[in-house]
């Protein structure tokens, strides 16, 4: 996840594709990865591992609305098909095939010193649940995490 740290977010967040995002945030562009990866015949065995930590420890001051933005611009919206490759058939005919990542969360973390700490850990957990108040933001229900 380097040469994304101006998401504001967290280290080993480095999954954003979106143009406007990459512009305005003057961060490097992922998708040449996931475009080349559905060709890949490991492809559906990538997980994407985000790691999460609480402001007092990555310093972002973010919770709610605003966090779920940034985990959608990053990772999120990897959880639904978007990435897809094409490839011919026997009969000539062109199959394609659309990735959704799986997403593990890869490191949870917060020293709980920072008022925000425990709405950022609730705001995390709510968009991993994908619960109403997330249904904007939040792609997809991540149905096994921990922390």
């Amino acid at each position: 996840g380097g040469g994304q740290e101006r998401l504001g977010s967290n280290w080993g967040d480095g999954f954003v594709t979106d143009p406007k995002w990459i512009q305005q945030r003057n961060l490097s562009d992922a998708s040449s990865f996931f475009k080349a990866l559905p060709s890949k015949p490991y492809s559906v065995q990538v997980a994407l591992g985000p790691h999460m930590y609480g402001p007092s420890i990555s310093l972002s001051p973010d919770v709610g609305p605003v966090q779920w933005e940034k985990y959608t611009a990053s990772w999120g919206h990897l959880m639904k098909p978007g990435y897809c490759s094409s490839s011919a058939n026997t009969t000539t005919a062109i199959s394609s095939s659309c990735q959704v990542y799986p997403v593990v969360a890869g490191e949870i973390g917060s020293s709980f010193l920072n008022a925000s700490d425990t709405p950022y850990m609730n705001d995390m957990a709510a968009y991993f649940n994908k619960e109403p108040r997330t249904a904007e933001y939040s792609t997809a229900r991540m149905p096994h995490w921990f922390w």
